[in-house]
């Protein structure tokens, strides 16, 4: 029975999907038939306006019957029509494409909706366009409580030749108005120079900008009229490319009234887009004019231009400025010749005049190679004062002025860093431009250790020359030179890129060394090691090594071109101490040793046991001498006696009695001297830091 059951139950799931498919159920689409589309306009809100088309397109192959479309368009509040359809001309609020209105029935209307009727046709798609244009018709008076954004409800039925309605309403909410503020603004560009007694004079253009479509009507006069008599018009603009039309249709023509001092722009053509509309004043300048600035007064026929005052020009000479173009990706090398630098250019916001002088200036350390060129015609340009400057004369008047084509020398001595060249003149162009920045060949970098002046065969640190970039350094020469006192103990060990363990052969009892170098493409690296110096008794300070050669510079293989410290040349008696207050542990020299007793502060004073700070400032152990009968210790270094008396605050110093402030005293079973006075006494210098409690002694 259950078997029987589920074969029945499967027969008529069959037979209903089957029926499903032969069966239609009420009118179905394989896509939407009916289609709107829509123009947006601006407006405002106010009567007679102008909103954009809509149009509804009915795919009459997707329905598939026969019969009549109805179509609906409903205002928003705050918006009606000028004149209720019914009143008016129905072709001038909904019509066919063919403009037939034959086919296009009005059904109901009132001032915010219109229902109209039209025919399928069955051969091809079925259109009604609604329109908002006709003046006192189906233009529509926008009231102040409607919203910015008109948007139109259209709603659609399809009705069949049987009075039935095919299918569900067709809606659509179609923007086609966007309420704005109309108005026009006048800007200009930067003003321009203008000089005094002197006609046809370019100024900065001014630009009219529409904030929406139709903010200018044809007719509209806009009027631009200069400050005095002392400035006019000039009828070059009238003859020239004195106006620049919108992209979108804008137009206009200028005129010039009798005194010379009003210019009219005229609108022959509005433009259906925000547009704008540009005019390129041409202005004489009549002798005895005012210096400063030449403003222009905007005003106009319309309500919709808004009042201005413009500067357009400046009498005087002109503001000129200074740029350059990053025309050289390259960085300047130090010590090359003949290194191309970025173009400068001078500009000016009116016209500088012919032969006026441009004089640019390197800075120490860089020469001029050869003649930049300059970009206006007819100029002279002359290298001078041992080429460390250029002096240029313009052959004619100009307004921007390139110069290009500038090679310098950089030699050994010049700064690291931007290259500035200097611009002074009678042109106005001053100030400093950077036109390149100035690298090193390479680095050079070592670590100082201390060496000791009068011993021989002493350690150096290792040297690090690393290029600044690929073939920044050359396969040739480079040397090593020392300081005057100091000179290599032994032949020393190199290695380029890590490679090869290389042997210097000249170094020995010289104080230079010469290597020829084999460089591969990319960054090399040379390290120089096994470094040993003689060190004269004379001696002392840094030991800077100087590097030169044809592999730092072809130009200048003789200079030094690197310096780097590797070594201190320091006193054999030099002597680094540090003691901290309550510690048994002291430092000489960097080397920890131990005493058997501990400083400490009493009434203010820090003593130290006197043998091991005696040591500690170089004094000889057998120069320690302490009279256990006279309580007496004496400390003698080099030409010094200084002797001090336990429990007495008189210390002498080769006989001479000196008094302290404190006395020396027993303790512990050793001998505590107060520290700052016995230190200074040896030649020592004293010094204390509260926050770590420490004392340092130092004798050079």
């Amino acid at each position: 029975m259950i078997k029987a059951r589920k074969r029945w139950l499967s027969i008529l799931l069959t037979l209903t999907f089957l029926l499903s498919i032969v069966l239609p159920v009420g009118t179905a689409f394989g896509a939407d038939p009916v289609t709107f589309s829509s123009a947006l306009a601006t407006v405002e809100k106010k009567d007679g306006q102008t909103l954009g088309w809509i149009k509804v397109d009915v795919d009459s192959d997707t329905l598939a019957v026969s019969g009549w479309v109805y179509a609906t368009v409903t205002l928003p509040t705050g918006v009606k029509y000028a004149k209720d359809p019914a009143l008016g001309t129905l072709s001038n609020y909904a019509t066919a494409p063919s403009g037939d209105p034959g086919n296009v029935e009005r059904k109901t209307s009132s001032d915010t909706v219109l229902t109209v009727a039209y025919p399928l046709d069955t051969t091809k798609n079925t259109v009604v366009q609604f329109k908002f244009d006709a003046t006192g018709e189906s233009k529509v008076n926008i009231g102040t409580d409607a919203a910015d954004n008109i948007n139109v409800k259209v709603t659609v039925k399809i009705i069949g030749t049987d009075g039935l309605q095919v299918g569900s309403d067709y809606t659509a909410d179609l923007k086609v108005g966007q309420v704005v503020t109309k108005e026009v603004t006048a800007s200009a560009e930067t003003a321009k120079a203008l000089s005094e007694a002197k006609n046809d004079q370019k100024a900065a253009k001014i630009t009219f900008t529409e904030s929406a479509a139709a903010s200018l009507v044809q007719n509209d006069e806009i009027y631009l009229e200069l400050p005095s008599s002392y400035f006019q018009w000039s009828n070059t603009m009238l003859t020239t490319s004195g106006i620049t039309y919108g992209a979108y249709g804008l137009k206009g023509t200028l005129s010039i009234d009798s005194t010379k001092k009003k210019l009219t722009l005229k609108v022959d053509s509005p433009s259906a887009l925000a547009d704008t509309i540009a005019v390129t004043p041409y202005i004489n300048v009549m002798p005895g004019a005012p210096t400063g600035d030449v403003t222009v007064t905007i005003t106009s026929s319309s309500t919709k231009v808004k009042t201005a005052t413009l500067v357009i020009g400046n009498v005087g000479a002109p503001t000129v400025t200074l740029s350059t173009k990053d025309t050289v990706t390259e960085d300047l090398l130090l010590a090359k010749n003949g290194q191309l630098v970025d173009e400068v250019t001078v500009k000016a916001n009116g016209s500088i005049a012919k032969d006026k002088s441009i004089v640019i200036a390197a800075p120490a350390g860089v020469k001029f190679n050869g003649t930049p060129s300059c970009s206006v015609a007819g100029s002279t340009v002359t290298p001078f004062d041992d080429n460390k400057k250029v002096w240029i004369i313009l052959g004619n008047a100009a307004d921007e002025i390139k110069i290009t084509d500038i090679k310098v020398d950089v030699d050994e001595t010049a700064a690291l860093g931007d290259l500035k060249l200097s611009f002074s003149g009678d042109a106005g162009a001053t100030g400093d431009v950077v036109v390149g920045k100035i690298v090193a060949p390479a680095t050079a970098t070592a670590t100082a250790v201390e060496v000791v002046s009068g011993t021989n065969a002493q350690a150096a640190g290792d040297i690090t020359v690393t290029e600044t970039k690929p073939a920044s350094m050359a396969s040739a020469n480079i040397k090593l030179t020392l300081p005057s006192g100091v000179k290599f103990s032994d032949e020393f060990k190199y290695k380029i890129n890590n490679g090869d363990e290389q042997t210097t052969s000249n170094a020995k009892g010289q104080n230079y060394a010469e290597i020829n170098l084999s460089l591969g493409g990319a960054v090399d690296t040379i390290k120089f090691y096994g470094i040993k110096y003689d060190v004269d008794s004379t001696f002392k300070g840094d030991v800077e090594v100087a590097l030169s050669g044809a592999a730092l510079s072809a130009n200048y293989s003789g200079k030094t071109i690197l310096r780097v410290v590797n070594a201190k040349a320091v006193s054999a008696t030099k002597r680094d101490s540090s003691f901290v207050i309550g510690s048994t542990t002291y430092k000489v020299n960097g080397v920890e040793k131990t005493m058997d007793v501990a400083p400490y502060i009493k009434d203010g004073r820090t003593y130290m046991p006197v043998r091991f700070a005696a040591l500690a400032a170089g004094v000889d152990e057998s120069n320690i001498i302490w009279d256990g009968v006279k309580k007496t210790v004496t400390l003698i270094k080099g030409d010094r006696v200084v002797q001090m008396t336990i429990g007495s605050k008189t210390m002498l110093i080769n006989g001479i009695a000196v008094t302290m402030d404190a006395a020396p005293e027993i303790s512990s079973g050793r001998t505590m001297l107060p520290f700052r006075y016995v230190g200074q006494a040896l030649g020592a210098t004293v010094g204390w830091d509260e926050a770590s409690k420490t004392v340092t002694m130092n004798v050079q």
